[in-house]
């Protein structure tokens, strides 16, 4: 019958979009915690590690603020 071999020729093809989706989610997902982060740092500390916070337009960041 066809039908089996034409899943399992599609089956490899589909689980490596579904690692590439994954992937990039997981990529989004530490970009999220990393922002986070460097947010809930003190202004003065954002400024000398040159955290703009760029990655947001029209949003004030903290290094705007220390100045």
């Amino acid at each position: 019958m066809l039908l089996p071999e034409r899943e399992e020729v599609a089956m490899p093809g589909f689980v490596a979009n579904m690692r590439v989706y994954f992937g990039r989610i997981r990529t989004m997902r530490k970009e999220i915690r990393t922002r986070r982060l460097l947010d809930s740092l003190p202004p003065h500390i954002q400024a000398d590690i040159g955290w703009s916070g760029s990655g947001f337009p029209g949003r004030r960041s903290a290094v705007d603020e220390y100045r």
